[in-house]
């Protein structure tokens, strides 16, 4: 079954390496301009760092299953230890998906309001609890859950090594930030059934940010939330042993399908807005010619 655990690696691997590129690249490209983009911006950089440690995780984990009678043992408690700072990094990310969320919904219900109070240090205050957040995975792990790291063999998957209480724990914050995105994006799709007959285009940009929101949402719940419930309700067929890293695998395929999705979208609203910009000085050089004429 190792051969099994080496092919979900690979897969990982590979979309890591896809996620990392290209929200490098919208992270580097994309107009900074427009004070809305903020917490997408420090989404992509949370994106660029969770991929560069997932792949090199998964990685380690490869080699692991190929080479495991010849790996060093310090070398096998580090790869254990690069999963736990990815997880609090996804703990951060899943944290600023949630304020997306809300912030779309204010923006979309609210938009006076929203438009009056939208201040960059606000968006700052919340990248900074995001990062405390994901910080105080450790402490729950090493104070309330007094972790001691025990290696099982064959297994290199970072659920192989927790205990109870720490599971109990990331489960339960990962459903609860679940149901609030899943609430919020029913709102979210409201607003964006509406938008769509809309030909304002203050309301179109609205629409496209919806969009991007909802994205994230539909992310974390295809490929993190129905994979962690399938897994709990059929815990005899999914297991680290026989499977490797499942789910950060899984993730990163989610994370890969999504940064695409996201570049499309943005790509595709520059390239009308340059469109949009030849036309009008086209119809401007049109009018000078007929004003010349007359």
């Amino acid at each position: 079954m190792l051969s099994v655990s080496v092919v979900i690696s690979s897969i990982g691997v590979t979309s890591s390496i896809v996620s990392c590129v290209v929200n490098t690249y919208m992270f580097v490209t994309v107009e900074r301009r427009k004070n809305d983009m903020t917490l997408f911006y420090f989404r992509f950089l949370l994106d660029v760092i969770l991929s560069v440690l997932v792949a090199a995780f998964l990685t380690s984990d490869i080699i692991y299953f190929t080479f495991s009678e010849k790996m060093d043992s310090q070398l096998i408690v580090v790869i254990f230890y690069i999963p736990l700072l990815a997880s609090n990094v996804a703990a951060v990310r899943s944290i600023v998906i949630l304020f997306i969320s809300v912030e779309r919904v204010v923006a979309s219900y609210f938009p006076i309001f929203f438009h009056n109070h939208r201040k960059f240090r606000f968006k700052v205050f919340i990248m900074i609890l995001a990062v405390f957040y994901g910080l105080t995975e450790d402490i729950v792990l090493y104070v309330f859950c007094d972790f001691q790291l025990k290696l099982v063999p064959n297994c290199v998957a970072f659920g192989c090594t927790i205990n109870a209480c720490y599971h109990q724990y990331w489960i339960t914050h990962r459903m609860t930030v679940f149901a609030l995105m899943f609430l919020f994006s029913i709102f979210l799709a409201s607003k964006l059934f509406m938008l769509r007959k809309s030909k304002n285009v203050g309301k179109n940009e609205q629409f496209r940010m919806n969009r991007l929101a909802l994205i994230d949402i539909g992310n974390v719940t295809l490929f993190e939330f129905f994979p962690i419930f399938l897994a709990n309700q059929l815990s005899k067929y999914f297991n680290f042993k026989s499977l490797g890293p499942y789910g950060i695998s899984i993730k990163m395929l989610g994370c890969a399908v999504e940064a695409v999705l996201m570049l499309y979208i943005l790509k595709g609203k520059k390239r009308r807005g340059s469109e949009r910009s030849n036309s009008k000085i086209a119809s401007g050089k049109t009018n000078c010619i007929l004003v010349k004429s007359a």
